[in-house]
């Protein structure tokens, strides 16, 4: 307590203290207000701690997040155990999508990475995340369809699918919307509200 109100600290030995520049930061997943309130915690500390708050959702409660978070830790993984790349296939991706994550975020880093000391090849599957499959799988491709065309239509996966279908088009819209199955003015809607950058001839 004294340490964060005065800024200073006393060395083992020392006589006089010497001023430190720190910052505190604290991380918790109680509620402190009620701990506080119920004697639990001390309120003097709850107060010189609270002075900026963030609150960070529950991996669940930000289905939009796990795809982006899966794919930087599914680079950074394959980057640290040197195993070449590696990708998700589309069973992979949904099982992410459908997973509940009692763990957050580090739950699905582990798993993840678990993923690609275990894929035998270059795509990673369900059954390489060691969870419970999802019930609903996703609906069977139609003939001449791509991966692309098989993922959910909901607003998290559009920016998974139309950066996929740019990729795969070399940025061509108009070849990217077919892939897609809309007309080019629907993908350049798209394009606008989700944020990504408009593909240069």
């Amino acid at each position: 307590m004294r340490v964060i109100e005065s800024r200073e600290v006393t060395r083992l030995g020392a006589v006089k203290p010497r001023s430190i520049d720190v910052r505190f930061v604290a991380a918790t997943n109680r509620d402190l207000t009620r701990a506080v309130s119920d004697g639990r915690f001390r309120q003097d500390l709850y107060y010189r701690l609270n002075a900026l708050t963030i609150d960070v959702p529950a991996l669940r409660s930000r289905p939009a997040d796990i795809q982006p978070l899966a794919q930087l830790f599914l680079e950074n993984a394959c980057e640290r155990f040197e195993t070449g790349t590696k990708r998700f296939s589309l069973a992979a991706l949904w099982a992410l999508s459908a997973h509940g994550w009692p763990g957050n975020v580090r739950e699905l880093k582990s798993v993840v990475e678990r993923a690609v000391l275990l894929a035998t090849g270059e795509v990673i599957e369900p059954t390489d995340f060691g969870l419970p499959l999802p019930e609903a799988e996703p609906r069977a491709p139609r003939e001449g369809a791509t991966q692309i065309d098989t993922l959910s239509t909901s607003p998290d996966l559009d920016r998974l699918r139309i950066t996929r279908a740019l990729e795969e088009c070399g940025g061509n819209q108009s070849r990217a919307a077919k892939l897609l199955g809309m007309s080019r003015r629907t993908l350049v809607r798209k394009i606008a509200e989700i944020g990504l950058p408009r593909p240069r001839r």
